[in-house]
């Protein structure tokens, strides 16, 4: 998605002057805010009646003049299992103890047909998400396929409540043995 002018702002998700916004296992990524004056190329939110909240979710990948992945001039971002790619301009409040990972590159794939009824964008074996989330009761992730499922070989996060899910909307499968 891409918004364009001197007030384009959250070309993934823009809220303003409504109730919580609540974002939960999602990938926000590859969106663009354009223009001299534009915040929250991922998610932008204000005057909302609570602070936002993100668990499990991405949001990376993203662009604009301030706030790249996340902006909000008048809220905090209360997050959880939760991988921001680039925090500047956003206001973080980890409502789970070590939970979050910020600063860091997903490693996701191009959006497009991995299995399931729309695009995603796959998680190497590499990525800093894989076995780092909590499901948070969702048994599947976006293309319908079990969710959480443990990757050999890849730790588990160590925060409280941590299932081994991946964060994010695409989970990865253990690979079939060879025959």
């Amino acid at each position: 998605n891409e918004t364009a002018g001197d007030v384009a702002h959250g070309a993934g998700v823009f809220v303003d002057g409504r109730d919580q916004a609540t974002i939960a296992g999602s990938t926000i990524s590859g969106n663009s805010a354009t223009g001299n004056t534009t915040y929250g190329g991922g998610i932008r939110v204000d005057d909302t009646t609570a602070d936002p909240t993100l668990t499990n979710t991405i949001v990376a990948g993203n662009s604009a003049y301030g706030g790249p992945d996340l902006y909000s001039s008048t809220e905090t971002f209360g997050a959880s299992f939760t991988l921001v790619g680039d925090d500047t301009d956003a206001t973080i409040n980890e409502t789970i103890a070590d939970s979050n990972i910020l600063n860091q590159d997903p490693l996701l794939g191009l959006l497009q047909e991995n299995g399931g009824p729309t695009a995603t964008m796959a998680l190497p074996p590499t990525s800093p998400a894989v076995n780092k989330g909590r499901s948070f009761g969702a048994t599947s992730d976006q293309r319908g396929l079990t969710r959480p499922v443990a990757y050999p070989g890849v730790p588990f996060s160590t925060a409280a409540g941590a299932d081994g899910a991946d964060i994010g909307a695409f989970e990865l499968q253990v690979p079939a043995p060879p025959p």
